[in-house]
């Protein structure tokens, strides 16, 4: 059986290392779901942020890499249980000379220019908040994004908070922030993304998360770090083995900073299912 997954470059979830193998994250977990519900033969599809959901709808693969769920891409694909629950978060110039720590703080100066990738869900956050359509400067993907985030074009870059740290951890000249949550708010929350008319491969996929779910984090103030996330997570200890911790990639993100910021979504995901009770597919779906 051979299913076509779509990512794109956006460490540390997914990204093409020099080698030439697809790695992340997310590429570990989908890579390790699809081999127990029986796949033999996954076959990875390059794309940009704008092309993942009109793909999977045209039949140009089977499924996509985790993205944020909203109601909006909900109405077009099928998305699969919560695989993730991030915040968000700005990559900066190191210094943040402009104090800029979150969307209000962007839309409180009328100098302060914000780069988005087309289509991502970080161009309505920033609406909402007030920042202003001449304000948001938008780039086909993140490095773009960062690339004129170094040459002075843009003042942040907004991505999610563990995203920015990853990128910010690439390079001394950058500094990532995350954005504090509102009481009682929830992180957003992510998952793989499927054709409305692929029922039995998303029910697989749903059935699987389920289990590797089922013995959720135990997320306690500060006991709760990515390092111990890393060592009582279930799924993520068989992805570990199964990828060698992502084949000990270190360039351009280090194996073990990788392991910690991807272990790091799954303390806030558990955090999110407990705060709510319960994540079910059919909230989404």
């Amino acid at each position: 059986m051979k299913v076509r997954i779509a990512y794109i470059e956006e460490p540390p979830f997914y990204w093409t290392a020099e080698d030439g193998t697809v790695t992340g994250a997310d590429i570990e977990l989908a890579e390790v779901v699809l081999r127990a519900i029986g796949v033999t033969d996954i076959e990875y599809h390059p794309t940009s942020f704008d092309a993942l959901l009109p793909g999977v709808q045209a039949g140009r693969w089977d499924m996509n890499v985790p993205i944020f769920v909203t109601a909006e891409r909900a109405r077009h694909v099928a998305f699969s249980v919560p695989v993730w629950a991030i915040g968000d978060g700005f990559v900066l110039q190191a210094g943040n000379p402009k104090r800029l720590t979150s969307y209000a703080a962007v839309a409180a100066r009328s100098d302060a220019r914000l780069g988005c990738v087309t289509d991502q869900v970080q161009i309505d956050s920033a609406k909402a908040a007030g920042v202003s359509d001449g304000q948001i400067v938008i780039f086909k993907d993140q490095a773009d994004a960062v690339a004129a985030l170094l040459a002075g074009q843009v003042d942040a870059f907004a991505s999610t908070a563990i995203g920015a740290r990853a990128v910010a951890d690439t390079d001394e000249r950058l500094a990532a922030v995350s954005h504090e949550l509102g009481a009682g708010a929830a992180a957003p929350v992510g998952g793989f993304s499927f054709s409305k008319n692929s029922d039995a491969l998303v029910q697989a996929v749903n059935a699987k998360l389920r289990e590797y779910s089922a013995r959720p984090i135990i997320a306690s103030g500060r006991r709760s770090t990515a390092s111990r996330a890393r060592k009582s997570t279930a799924w993520w200890r068989t992805a570990a083995r199964s990828r060698n911790a992502a084949r000990g990639v270190d360039r351009p993100y280090g194996r073990h900073r990788l392991r910690d910021h991807a272990a790091e979504a799954c303390v806030n995901r558990s955090t999110n299912q407990s705060q709510t009770t319960a994540v079910r597919s059919d909230a989404w779906l």
